[in-house]
């Protein structure tokens, strides 16, 4: 019986630390269509944070984030199929940014057909 308790206590610890460790890294990444219509809505297919984030989608202007579009805050985790809301309808390309501790971890380009 003691035996099992130490197994079970240093299985416990091991996932503890592995947690730990995964929720430290600073990183996460954006997956989403390269190009969307403008009248349809803004979805992101995916998005992974390693730690609380911010998704922000910019209009992209000679290359460069412009005027903010949308903003969402985000868990660590996993997230699929986000619906951004927004006020205005783009006529620009946009751009997504995903951000960690104010640290952008990625970005991806959307182009507007």
């Amino acid at each position: 019986m003691k035996n099992l308790f130490a197994l079970t206590t240093a299985t416990v610890l091991a996932a503890t630390v592995a947690t730990a460790s995964f929720a430290a890294q600073s990183g996460g990444f954006i997956d989403t269509a390269e190009k969307i219509s403008a009248s349809q809505g803004l979805n992101i297919d995916l998005v992974n944070a390693s730690s609380a984030a911010v998704l922000e989608v910019y209009t992209l202007t000679n290359g460069a984030a412009d005027q903010l579009v949308s903003s969402r805050d985000l868990a660590a985790g996993v997230h699929t199929d986000l619906r951004l809301s927004s006020t205005k309808t783009p006529t620009a390309d946009l751009i997504a940014v995903l951000k960690i501790n104010d640290q952008v971890v990625d970005s991806q380009i959307i182009e507007l057909n």
